[in-house]
């Protein structure tokens, strides 16, 4: 029976009664060592029920063996596997060493354990426990945390155990979290009373309660050695984990050589008495004096395995081992190993050798390349990193410990990648070996870090490659581009373009060439020259050849072209066929930065549904995958289409998260369009002198980079700004100059909102409609909607002003029925009222399903609307189908719909539109 832990019992007895009721539930219990996880665990599984109980517990020994936890925990289900959509089965497949593949992607293998689990808990609700989450390996931990974030409508609760240290898994999460305490004093109490050989006062229950900070653990261990306590300085309190390591450390101490070693055969051995057995054989001994420690309750017996009272324990035993008899163990373990367990027997013996071992170095460099092969980067960073330490010679070590860091980035642990980066750096000897570290560091940078340090880093790294290398030399300059174009250094860009286009020529790839083209158009473009030529050539390319540009480090070079083109439906096709591309293969950590590209594209057309629920999705996938870039210009990205719709306070929030990202990270461009934001939030909200301070900020800023391309301008609306403001003079002006760069650049898309502008700060009847016309024309040449309907809304007010009320009708109509269509609810206002007010009642449509649904809802909406099945867009968006159903219930109650026809006529009726 568990002692004083009543609320966190009944907390976790909801969790699980919602599951048996079909409601998802997850909970991380953290807390220090012996604080009684476990034990919590052990009363949640003692009150199972009718559930059905699937668990696994981290280890020291496994914490390196990639998907070692995962493949304990999935064990009882894998039956299933192949009901699993087919990536996802040939992903899980792969990843638990069940079959031969390609490298699934480590999302891949998140979004296949949440549908094994689904289908798991389709017979009866399931209960999963995971103790010791920090000690699991680490692609198993990124895995469950994948699964834990999407749980939502199956009927499943899940319990993980973690203790909280630095870069543990689930330390750091925003998953909901109950930090387990210390037991108050009346329960301590109660609790040493049991354990205590001896009786106890009132006194000695304080004093212990005081310096084990209430740990059970500790209460019970140390109440064993209560004269101890009593002799430790009452003012300092003695952290728990270090007290049980003592209590534990002395017992240990306390048995005979034989029974030690036997138990640090069996912790080296990670439990298996067998394996345990026949290591002892090799070492000249036995394992039958590990059954003294059985009579202390160190460890118990138990079909064949040997399972200890608790972790530390064995991290007492294998403390309290001196070097070279650990060294032993290892050694005559690995030596015991089944041929089969290859894996397992490179790893202690890595642990065996005493200074460099290039065999074992090697055996390791090759577990890393199978552990990288199927998505397990964090195994490969350790595997190349424990190389490195026991490799002779100095270049290979750098260019292992090179390795090891570019594993480190592609699992996420950013701090330990740069760490490694570092030390390799301290042994670099050559311009090549430099030159990588230059370019490792530039690309984490880029997408992870401060962009003025990335483009430092690729520069260099682009002038340390030998001359004859023009290939990597464009590369890495290309890459420089992007970071230029982020931070909107039109200066820096354009050295860099004019650089590439001298290599160009020298290029022995297409990709080479085409990456090339496209940065030289890039960086031309945003300083006000003529870059378009470059990007029509590159994009034409891409058009004929896809492929050409299929890197999944950089996914934005092959849709970038068609962004800044904004003129070719053939463009646009190609971005919607890569994020496909990326989302049938399920690689999920290309897909923010694609997700930013498509959805600022789609912002810019009629497909503003879409835009929301991929913005949204961007926003969510970079903060998983800790891409500040793309998460800065996502937020900036949606912020600016919350203010079209009105959205007004989640546009302010998602705008201050973006300027606060871009200032950290030197992301000019996010902050510009965060300003953006704001400035159409309060042009709409009709706050014209607000809006004129963000625009006026733009535009100085802008200035100030010397950013020339017209696109990001906000000049027609700050020349509206200022009319409404009643400065006419002011509003012209700025029209003037708008329409002399847009004119430089000649394209239809900013030429249709010069005249625009213009057309609202003419004095004369005729010269105002001349430009409308004209801005109506060239928005025919481009599918931005609502660019077209602000100018019709703006043509039909300027006629009803002048008493034209019949003439103004048909433009404020189309208008309204536009604005109603993309949901810029503010701007549909507007127009009714301006059509009222010629006479004719505004006929109003409903209100756009996007603003009714979630994100999550909207994205399942448009794509069950579309065609997919509930499984499809399950694997699609990494959830489970009965969570798919469950949104889908929500869409239909918000829509007033029931069926999968009205669905799609729902969604059909806006793309059509």
């Amino acid at each position: 029976m568990l002692l004083g832990r009543e609320s966190e019992q009944q907390r976790i007895a909801e969790l699980v009664a919602g599951a048996r009721l079909g409601q998802s539930g997850v909970l991380v219990v953290r807390g220090e060592a012996g604080i009684g996880k476990t034990a919590l665990l052990e009363d949640t599984a003692a009150h199972l029920g009718d559930m059905t109980l699937v668990r696994a517990s981290g280890t020291e020994a496994e914490s390196t063996l990639e998907f070692s936890g995962l493949h304990q925990l999935l064990r009882p289900a894998l039956h299933l596997i192949d009901r699993l959509p087919a990536p996802q089965c040939d992903a899980l497949a792969v990843a638990l060493l069940m079959r031969d593949g390609p490298a699934p992607e480590r999302f891949a293998v998140g979004a296949a354990t949440l549908s094994l689990l689904s289908r798991y808990a389709e017979d009866s609700a399931l209960l999963v426990l995971v103790d010791d989450a920090h000690l699991l390996d680490s692609p198993s931990a990124d895995a469950l945390t994948f699964v834990a974030r999407r749980l939502l409508a199956d009927p499943i609760a899940m319990v993980i155990s973690t203790r909280p240290e630095p870069h543990a898994a689930f330390t750091a999460t925003d998953l909901p979290v109950l930090d387990l305490g210390g037991l108050d004093l009346a329960a301590a109490s109660e609790l040493i009373s049991r354990s205590a050989p001896n009786p106890t006062t009132a006194e000695d229950a304080e004093h212990l309660h005081r310096v084990t900070l209430g740990s059970p653990l500790a209460l019970v261990e140390l109440s064993r050695d209560i004269e101890r306590v009593r002799d430790s300085p009452p003012v300092l309190p003695v952290p728990v984990s270090d007290a049980v390591a003592q209590a534990f450390g002395r017992r240990i101490t306390a048995l005979p050589d034989s029974t030690r070693l036997a138990l640090l055969l069996a912790v080296v051995a990670d439990g298996d008495l067998g394996l345990a057995s026949r290591a002892a054989a090799e070492m000249g001994t036995s394992l039958a004096p590990i059954v003294e420690a059985e009579s202390i309750e160190l460890m118990r017996i138990n079909a064949g395995r040997v399972d200890f009272r608790h972790p530390l324990v064995r991290s007492a035993v294998y403390a309290a081992a001196d070097a070279q008899t650990r060294r032993d163990v290892h050694r005559a373990v690995a030596a015991a190993m089944p041929a089969a367990a290859h894996t397992r027997r490179v790893w202690h013996l890595s642990e065996a050798v005493v200074g460099p071992d290039d065999a074992v170095a090697d055996d390791l460099v090759d577990l890393a390349e199978k552990a990288t092969a199927r998505g397990a980067h964090g195994v490969a960073a350790n595997a190349l990193t424990r190389s490195a330490e026991l490799t002779n010679d100095d270049v290979l070590r750098c260019a292992r410990l090179i390795r090891a860091g570019e594993a480190a980035w592609f699992a996420g642990h950013l701090t330990r990648a740069r760490g490694l980066i570092d030390d390799a750096e301290a042994i670099a000897a050559g311009p090549d070996t430099l030159t990588q570290i230059s370019a490792l560091r530039g690309h984490i940078a880029l997408r992870s870090g401060s962009l003025r340090d990335a483009h430092d880093l690729l520069v260099d790294a682009a002038a340390r490659t030998d001359a004859a290398e023009a290939d990597a030399t464009v590369g890495l300059l290309a890459d420089a581009v992007t970071a230029c174009f982020y931070m909107c250094d039109t200066a820096a860009g354009l050295a860099l373009a004019d650089r590439i286009e001298v290599l160009l020529p020298a290029c022995r790839t297409g990709s080479a060439r085409t990456r090339g083209q496209l940065a030289i158009g890039v960086a031309r473009v945003i300083a006000g020259g003529d870059g378009m030529r470059w990007l029509r050539i590159a994009v034409e390319t891409l058009n004929n050849e896809p492929s050409v540009l299929d890197d999944p480090r950089r996914p934005d070079w092959s849709i970038v072209g068609a962004l800044f083109l904004r003129e070719t439906a053939a463009g646009r096709d190609l971005m919607q066929r890569v994020v496909q591309d990326r989302r049938k293969r399920t690689a999920i950590g290309a897909l923010p930065n694609l997700l930013f590209h498509t959805a600022r594209d789609d912002a810019t057309t009629d497909n503003w549904q879409s835009a929301l629920a991929s913005y949204t999705e961007s926003v969510a996938l970079a903060r998983e995958t800790s891409q500040s870039t793309d998460l800065a210009a996502s937020l900036a990205g949606l912020a600016w289409l919350q203010a079209r719709m009105g959205r007004f306070a989640e546009c302010r929030v998602n705008a201050a998260e973006a300027r606060q990202l871009a200032r950290r990270h030197h992301i000019t461009f996010a902050h510009l369009w965060a300003q953006f934001a704001l400035g159409d939030s309060a042009l709409a909200e009709g706050n014209a002198g607000e809006a004129i301070v963000h625009y006026q900020g733009m535009e100085s800023l802008l200035t100030d980079n010397r950013f020339r391309d017209v696109d990001l301008a906000p000049g027609p609306e700050l020349a509206e700004a200022h009319m409404r403001h009643g400065d006419a003079a002011a509003a012209h002006e700025v029209a003037v100059g708008y329409l002399g760069r847009a004119q430089e650049k000649s394209q239809p898309w900013a030429l249709a909102r010069a005249h625009r502008a213009m057309a609202l700060t003419a004095g004369e009847p005729g010269v105002c409609e001349a430009h409308f016309s004209e801005a109506l024309r060239l928005h025919e040449l481009n599918p931005d909607r609502f660019e077209a309907a602000r100018t019709r809304l703006a043509f039909g007010s300027s006629l009803r002003r002048i008493k034209k009320r019949v003439a103004a009708r048909p433009h404020l109509r189309a208008a309204l029925e536009d604005f109603e269509r993309l949901g810029a609810r503010p701007w549909a206002d507007a127009a009714a009222d301006e059509l009222e007010a010629t006479g004719e009642r505004a006929r109003r449509g409903g209100t756009e399903y996007s603003a009714l649904l979630t994100s999550q809802e909207l994205r399942i909406a448009q794509m069950l609307g579309r065609g997919a099945t509930t499984k499809e867009a399950a694997a699609a968006l990494f959830l489970s189908p009965k969570t798919v159903e469950y949104h889908l219930r929500n869409v239909y109650h918000k829509l007033a719909i029931s069926s999968r026809s009205e669905l799609k006529a729902v969604v059909q009726d806006r793309a059509d539109g």
